[in-house]
């Protein structure tokens, strides 16, 4: 746990300069420096230092060399910093302004469960099958063309592996530690909390409110993916961000956006280079940047379609490699003729199990074609949990009383409407893409960013409609909250205590796991798998690993940095 504490804080300090000065260059840009908020701030470095990682891992491994590069531009921007003095520490005091007691409290008993359950050993089986190896592959070769041939998921070229190969810190000898999730978490925790000390000091506003809900949510749905390196918790956790500071910008009239809408379509762009189904996030960055576009003021436009661009183009080039395709593993983008390329069949293979597999609870791998509703609906439903399935029909029912009560004649019509009115394009986003999420994968874990967002929005919509009839409500709305958190987080930390394995975590964070491995016999080389305790994982070592052996896959050359294709491929 202590090293996990430096590494929050190291990480953090890093990759908050690096968005600090990309904020800087964008309030050049459009001449109005803006002060961005810590968490947009933060994650405006992350997506810059994992797009340059992704431009270099095309010609470099992402290990000791890079991170001396990125040690490298931070002392330059400290430098500029000294001769500018233009950096504002207070964006890291955020919480700690006057923070009521009660704040404090929850925010030790948070930190504390969050050290707790991020110092673990990963529980995620996907981490084991594909996500440590995947890592490690960034960290030792950068970009290996067709490494989609010896496990296709090794093509689902996710910009989050790359940002985890950046801070893994495996050069050091080790392990490759997996804890940014755990950071981006603790971020997202500190800003709950500072949302939840401004209610108590009856500061509600429905941005407010919404980020204060979001820390039971956080724990409830995505603690125990806290210590592994996938994809669900980012694209979440940072939906969850991009959302409130849309209602931000929504509530804040009047001022000028454009760089806070910028850096929203910036981080909308990248989240789809964490996963694909987050595509939708395009449409939401589009909302935001009309929303404070002028229509004389073509440059705004042009500036964000190039920055979309800069983000897109080193990630494409990653996928090309990989596997061939544009982008993988749609086979309607297949227009490249190299020999690494990954065989259609296999292409059109995954995006079929990826989505009959959500459909139909993990025993559609093997499905192909389109599945009609009526053969997966009831399957599917009958597979969620009781909590699942009421927040689902919360989310169905809610709107058709919501409309009821705005067509009836009476004061909280009026209310709702105004409020309706205001609010309404974030209302639409998140039902189109809770649907889109509905048709395509419909996991519950991959649509928790507009599943619960949505959820907490139309609750809200009812205490703010009785805030409206009460306005004493919101002197103790506040206090109400804050005592449930705290006997809330108490519940959370107690039975998240694994004392057994306490004390070898109080110092270094639990390593991956480490499974037994027989020889993989390609028809020139010869790779690892799992044996057969060791459930299809491979997790981070020994290396290479891959939990399917395909024996019609060969090596392209004499190393492993020269790739995989299929036999005969090449000629």
């Amino acid at each position: 746990m202590l090293i996990t504490a430096i590494f929050w804080i190291y990480v953090f300090t890093v990759v908050y300069l690096y968005g600090w000065y990309a904020n800087r260059m964008l309030s050049v840009v459009f001449q109005n420096p803006v002060k961005l908020p810590l968490l947009l701030t933060w994650l405006l470095g992350l997506v810059l230092l994992t797009t340059t990682a992704s431009f270099f891992s095309l010609f470099m491994p992402i290990g000791a060399w890079f991170h001396l590069l990125v040690i490298l531009g931070t002392v330059l921007i400290l430098i500029y910093f000294f001769k500018t003095g233009k950096l504002s520490l207070s964006a890291f005091l955020e919480v700690a302004k006057k923070p009521h007691w009660l704040t404090l409290i929850i925010g030790g008993l948070s930190i504390l469960t969050l050290l707790e359950v991020s110092t673990r050993i990963p529980s995620n089986p996907d981490s084991g099958q594909y996500h440590a190896q995947a890592i490690r592959w960034i960290e030792s070769f950068g970009v290996v063309p067709g490494l989609g041939n010896l496990l296709t998921r090794y093509a689902f070229n996710s910009s989050w592996f790359v940002s985890n190969a950046v801070f893994s810190f495996a050069f050091l000898g080790r392990g490759s530690f997996h804890l940014l999730p755990s950071l981006l978490f603790l971020l997202v925790v500190l800003s709950s909390l500072s949302s939840l000390d401004s209610l108590l000091k009856r500061d509600v506003r429905l941005s407010i409110f919404f980020r204060a809900l979001l820390l039971p949510f956080a724990f409830n749905f995505l603690a125990s993916e806290a210590s592994s390196p996938g994809t669900d918790i980012p694209i979440t956790l940072i939906s969850w961000i991009l959302l409130t500071e849309w209602l931000r910008i929504i509530e804040a009239k009047g001022e000028d956006h454009r760089i806070t809408a910028t850096v929203i379509w910036v981080i909308a762009v990248f989240c789809i280079t964490i996963k694909l189904s987050a595509a939708i996030w395009l449409l939401g960055g589009l909302f935001v940047l009309l929303l404070v576009h002028e229509s004389n003021n073509r440059k705004f436009l042009i500036v964000n379609f190039f920055l979309g661009v800069f983000i897109l183009a080193p990630w494409v080039a990653r996928n090309i490699i990989l596997s061939g395709y544009l982008v993988y593993p749609f086979p309607f983008l297949d227009i490249l003729r190299v020999d690494w390329k990954i065989p259609l069949a296999n292409a059109i293979s995954d995006v079929n199990s990826i989505q009959n597999w959500a459909k139909l609870s993990g025993k559609g791998y093997s499905f192909q074609g389109h599945l009609p509703l009526n053969l997966w609906f009831p399957d599917w439903l009958n597979h969620q949990t009781l909590v699942q399935k009421g927040i689902l029909g919360i989310l169905v029912i809610c709107p058709i009383i919501l409309t009821s009560f705005i067509i009836i004649p009476w004061k909280g019509g009026v209310f709702l409407k105004g409020f309706f009115r205001q609010y309404f394009p974030v209302y639409i986003f998140l039902y189109i893409g809770g649907l889109f999420w509905f048709f395509t994968s419909p996991a519950l874990r991959f649509g928790y960013g507009f599943i619960l967002s949505a959820f907490i929005l139309v609750l809200l919509t009812f205490v703010f409609m009785i805030m409206n009839f009460w306005p004493r409500v919101k002197s103790f709305i506040g206090y109400l909250l804050t005592g449930f958190l705290i006997l809330y987080q108490i519940y959370i930390l107690v039975f998240s205590v694994e004392l057994r394995t306490l004390p070898e975590r109080l110092v270094y964070p639990a390593d991956y796991r480490e499974l037994p491995t027989e020889p993989c016999k390609l028809k020139n080389t010869t790779v690892l798998q799992p044996s057969s305790e060791a459930w299809m994982e491979c997790w981070y070592s020994p290396f290479p690993c891959t939990p399917h052996c395909e024996p019609g896959v060969e090596q392209r050359g004499e190393t492993l940095h020269d790739g995989f294709r299929w036999e005969n491929s090449g000629e």
